[in-house]
């Protein structure tokens, strides 16, 4: 939806959906010491938050305030061994995906896909990055973005 067109009570929706439910989740964490001893928080975010789009102005701005938060909390966290890093994922076949492909015809899904010199994700390959981030093989990574999107931001 244009930013000309969207009402407060849309985009403040969005942003509880996208960002504030994601504090609040840490904020309890953080509070009931969860992770006491280490652990690994990943938010998943968008390439949007980095790339943009016409018409995406609160889904761009709620995955935005993702990396602000992650980098906080990185911060905040990091006393008690928690790492908190993003996600950035491109276009991801999920249930969403299908939503928003339902709107397409075939020309514009391919011009969409075509923004991804490696296709279209799969689920898992999102999972996979989580996985390298939670794990030992992430360590030493916190506040950042991980960009895992076929090579759109490449071009």
């Amino acid at each position: 939806m244009p930013a000309r067109d969207i009402k407060p009570e849309t985009w403040r929706h969005i942003l509880a959906v996208n960002t504030e439910a994601a504090l609040a989740l840490a904020r309890n964490m953080a509070r009931k010491r969860v992770c006491q001893g280490g652990g690994s928080v990943v938010f998943i975010s968008s390439i949007m938050a980095l790339a943009g789009g016409a018409g995406s102005v609160a889904y761009s701005m709620s995955k935005s305030a993702l990396h602000g938060l992650a980098r906080s909390l990185a911060l905040e966290l990091a006393p008690i061994g928690v790492r908190v890093n993003c996600i950035a994922p491109g276009f991801v076949r999920t249930p969403m995906f299908d939503r928003l492909e339902r709107g397409w015809d075939a020309a514009q899904r391919d011009a969409v896909e075509a923004l991804h010199p490696l296709g279209f994700g799969e689920a898992e390959d999102i999972a996979h990055a989580a996985a390298f981030l939670v794990a030992a093989t992430g360590r030493w990574i916190t506040g950042t973005v991980l960009v895992v999107d076929g090579g759109y931001l490449a071009k």
